[in-house]
């Protein structure tokens, strides 16, 4: 491995680390609101997000490159989605009477 990926790596395992803290310390304290489980479904993405980067980094072969990028795409989808949807209950747009229109609408 050449020292660009290894820095690479290395800044990635510290951000999922972060989020992986960041994510378990709003677990304890939050109350467990549809404002929480939106913001968790994000930071799950996100952690997903990066994992699976980092698992694209470490690829070895060109075919194996091309599954974890493809891999990659997915939770890169959603995460946009999922801090908007967190976004618009905070701002107390989503309501229980559009929510399910709403969410249906942004995924």
């Amino acid at each position: 491995m050449n020292l660009t990926l290894k820095i690479n790596l290395i800044i990635y395992a510290s951000l999922l680390i972060l989020c992986v803290v960041t994510a378990t310390v709003i677990y304890i304290r939050a109350k467990k609101t549809p404002e929480f489980y939106s913001l968790a479904a994000f930071y799950c993405c996100l952690m997903l997000w990066t994992a699976l980067y980092m698992n694209e980094l470490m690829s070895t072969s060109k075919a194996l490159m091309y599954i974890n990028v493809r891999l990659t795409l997915i939770p890169a989808m959603f995460v946009g989605a999922l801090f908007l949807i967190f976004a618009l209950y905070y701002a107390g747009i989503i309501t229980p009477v559009n929510r399910v229109k709403i969410i249906s609408l942004l995924l």
